[in-house]
């Protein structure tokens, strides 16, 4: 028994040693929070505009449902407030232009060399194609979800319109007629800018709304796919208040933290 004691404590006195020696766990430091990180890189994007409203061109056409594609591209800068929120500015240069169609049956007098004329119903195909350019300046609050990558976010959007344009035709669609000023199955009616014909808008106010994702690639870089969409405030021209052109948008980012 006088034996076994002296063991015992030294076995207890060894074991506090290790503990004592044992390193410290480092620890969370809570008053020194990790450095919120700004980001900044370029940004492209496609376009698909949708056109809502009439408006109505020199040979009294009345078009309406208009669509096309655009591109566009430029630079951004995201600059967060908290660990989920921040904000993103964006400056880009992006087409919002449509194509416009028509189908249309009237009567018209057609003359042959051999003939005195006669009335006939004439098929013809109108067509307008609207160029509209815009410098767009994007301020959105944005929220992201944890540490996901997942990221929406909203708020206006201004664009200053740079590029204008309206090229206007007709078509002859019966087979053998042709028109007699030109000799050709095509007639144009405009070709200029909007300034020709309407009072431009050049301002255009939008609320943009986006979905993005980050995708690391690095340390603080990432590729940031996202989908935004632009409901438009203004129209085009001041004597049709109705016609708009709103974007459904696909772009991607590229994030360089600073």
């Amino acid at each position: 028994m006088k034996r076994t004691l002296p063991l015992v404590l030294c076995a207890i006195l060894l074991a506090q040693t290790g503990i004592a020696n044992e390193p410290e766990k480092p620890q969370e430091d809570v008053l020194r929070p990790v450095r919120l990180q700004t980001y900044w890189g370029p940004v492209l994007l496609a376009n698909f505009v949708m056109s809502s409203g009439e408006f109505v061109t020199t040979c009294d056409c009345l078009y309406d449902g208009g669509s096309g594609v655009g591109f566009g591209g430029g630079a951004f800068i995201q600059y967060p407030l908290t660990a989920s929120i921040s904000l993103l500015g964006q400056a880009t240069l992006q087409g919002l232009g449509a194509e416009y169609s028509d189908t249309e049956i009237r009567p018209e007098y057609v003359s042959t060399p051999n003939s005195e004329g006669s009335i006939e119903m004439l098929e013809f195909e109108k067509t307008a194609n609207v160029t509209a350019t815009y410098i767009l300046l994007d301020l959105r609050g944005m929220y992201e979800f944890g540490k996901s990558g997942v990221a929406i976010s909203i708020g206006p959007a201004v664009g200053i319109l740079v590029d204008d344009y309206i090229e206007e035709s007709e078509t002859l669609k019966t087979e053998g007629i042709i028109y007699g000023t030109n000799q050709q199955t095509e007639k144009q009616f405009l070709d200029g800018g909007f300034d020709q014909l309407y009072e431009k808008e050049t301002l255009r106010f939008a609320l943009a709304f986006g979905l993005s994702y980050d995708i690391a690639f690095g340390r603080n870089m990432f590729i940031s796919p996202e989908i935004s969409y632009h409901l438009p405030f203004t129209s085009l021209v001041g004597e049709y208040s109705d016609w708009k052109h709103a974007s459904m948008q696909a772009g991607v980012r590229v994030k360089f933290g600073l």
